[in-house]
């Protein structure tokens, strides 16, 4: 018989130290109505859904947009590019063909006008380079 009363105790101990059971401080929650509650929260949730399916189409075009700028800009860009390029050439083509022009064109007035001392330029020259060969390779193997 003794153990009847002992588990009665340990009820009666559960009871007063836990808060949570039938304890008036203790607010019980309200269970709102259903009829009422679900057509409000289903409107909710359609108009949160209209209004993020918004936001995203709203994102999406602006991105697009963006998107579209930025190509134009970089299209733009590589045309400014490859026309730049194209002219730095057209130009160093045309100075180099010049410059050609102008060394033939010296070089058929120097042979014309002064044969002799263009012999005489290329045999010094001539010259002046053999004794630099000769210095470097006596030098070279001592």
């Amino acid at each position: 018989m003794p153990e009847p009363s002992t588990r009665e105790k340990s009820n009666q101990r559960q009871t007063v130290t836990d808060p949570s059971r039938n304890s008036p401080s203790r607010v019980q929650p309200v269970n709102p109505i259903r009829g009422e509650a679900e057509p409000i929260s289903s409107g909710k949730v359609i108009a949160w859904k209209q209004v993020s399916v918004q936001k995203v189409d709203d994102v999406t075009e602006r991105a697009s947009q963006a998107l579209d700028e930025i190509g134009q800009r970089v299209s733009a860009a590589y045309d400014r590019v490859q026309s730049g390029i194209t002219d730095a050439y057209e130009r160093s083509k045309w100075k180099s063909e010049e410059l050609a022009r102008r060394a033939r064109t010296r070089a058929r007035l120097v042979v014309d006008k002064y044969p002799l001392h263009l012999i005489a330029a290329v045999a010094g020259a001539a010259f002046v380079a053999g004794i630099f060969l000769r210095v470097w390779r006596s030098s070279r193997y001592e």
